[in-house]
């Protein structure tokens, strides 16, 4: 009898079958663009702190470049034309947050604690 395709074998889990593999983007350049659609839009997988920081400052930068370089004439219509940026960059900063909150085995619900706040 021939097993199904879809069945487990030997030693392997439903969980390690469901899971991505996101080994191979360890070794991939930081500045890829396969590594930089996984680092900012995708809410698997884990970050060690280096890439984290690195990835931090790539996505908060260019708004805060942007917002600096208003002239305080114009503060106000700029803020609110960058906004859709910030919506963004806050985006990319929560996928970071998740990636390193899998790092220290928490779920990535565990960031919405990130929205609350101070008791």
């Amino acid at each position: 009898m021939q097993s199904e395709p879809d069945a487990v074998s030997a030693g392997e889990t439903v969980e390690m079958r469901r899971q991505p593999d996101y080994e191979h983007l360890k070794r991939v350049r930081f500045l890829d663009r396969s590594y930089l659609r996984f680092l900012y839009f995708s809410r698997h997988g884990r970050i060690p702190r280096s890439r984290f920081y690195l990835g931090f400052l790539l996505a908060t930068l260019p708004y805060f470049v942007l917002l600096a370089s208003i002239p305080e004439s114009l503060r106000e219509i700029g803020t609110l034309a960058l906004t859709p940026l910030l919506v963004i960059c806050v985006y990319m900063n929560a996928m970071l947050y998740v990636k390193r909150a899998h790092d220290v085995n928490r779920s990535g619900r565990f960031c919405w604690m990130l929205f609350l706040p101070p008791l």
